[in-house]
């Protein structure tokens, strides 16, 4: 019982020694955008979510959210398929007080269909990017 507590500590201790630099993925997931078409892009994200939400995002920049959804552990990671809602190539993640938008390639991105939300109170873990405009 205790090496599977130590083992649980590790893995955890892993989880949060990442560090994954700032990148918008291409909408097709293949490659990451350049720098620059990424920041115009991620800026058209949360001004996206903004205008959904009604309310100014927070300026962090989240990379990977762990989260409950109808009973199922599921995460959203940016850069890879979204799990749960049709697969689609996660954009960015826009952080608000209260909740997370997830702007997936196409209900996000290109503004087709409502953007998955998820409260805090159903985030079991939030990763940001590393060296990204906004997150210290």
């Amino acid at each position: 019982m205790r090496q599977r507590t130590i083992l649980q500590i590790v893995v955890q201790r892993q989880r949060y020694d990442l560090t994954v630099e700032f990148f918008v993925p291409e909408v097709d997931g293949s490659a990451r955008m350049t720098s620059e078409t990424a920041e115009k892009a991620w800026q058209a994200c949360r001004k996206g979510a903004e205008g959904d939400a009604g309310q100014n995002a927070l300026a962090r920049r989240v990379y990977r959210l762990d989260y409950a959804h109808n009973g199922k552990q599921l995460y959203a990671q940016v850069g890879k398929q979204e799990p749960y809602y049709d697969l689609e190539v996660v954009m960015a993640i826009i952080a608000f007080p209260q909740y997370y938008k997830i702007c997936c390639a196409v209900r996000g991105y290109q503004k087709v269909g409502d953007t998955p939300m998820v409260g805090v109170g159903s985030v079991s873990y939030v990763e940001d990017f590393t060296k990204a405009p906004g997150n210290r």
